[in-house]
């Protein structure tokens, strides 16, 4: 009997043995469960990011592209802008040059009309001296 109750003891034993270790893989394997739940949610989640990155990634893109025309477009026209602004500088410049030829050609009849009227009052002068003399007025030419 003390075979049997040495026995039964170990087999007791045995069996707390069996059970805590069954219990701690039963405690692992409900740990692993859990842990590759969460991964599947985080990798899930991950997934959402990339598509919704890439998704973002190809507005940006075609955002750029719109940009990158319309700063051509705008390029081109200050091109354009830049060439107005010189064929007017062009313009301006002549313009003054002409100004500048009709100012001296206005002063030249003026500087005429004044010696005309200078030499025009010498001979008044001259006349009215010989006219007191007694000597007669000569014509000039």
């Amino acid at each position: 009997m003390f075979q049997a109750l040495l026995a039964s003891s170990a087999v007791v034993s045995s069996a707390r043995k069996d059970e805590h270790s069954h219990l701690a893989h039963s405690a692992e394997k409900l740990h692993l469960v859990e842990e590759i739940s969460a991964l599947n949610k985080e990798n899930e989640t991950l997934e959402n990011l990339r598509v919704s990155l890439k998704s973002e990634n190809e507005l940006l893109k075609v955002k750029v592209s719109e940009q990158e025309e319309t700063i051509q477009k705008m390029q081109e026209k200050m091109n354009l802008d830049e060439g107005v602004l010189e064929n007017l500088r062009v313009i301006v410049e002549k313009d003054d040059a002409k100004i500048v030829n009709l100012q001296t050609e206005a002063r030249q009849p003026r500087l005429i009309s004044r010696k005309r009227m200078t030499r025009s009052l010498n001979l008044r002068k001259r006349q009215k001296r010989s006219v007191r003399c007694g000597n007669p007025p000569h014509r000039t030419s």
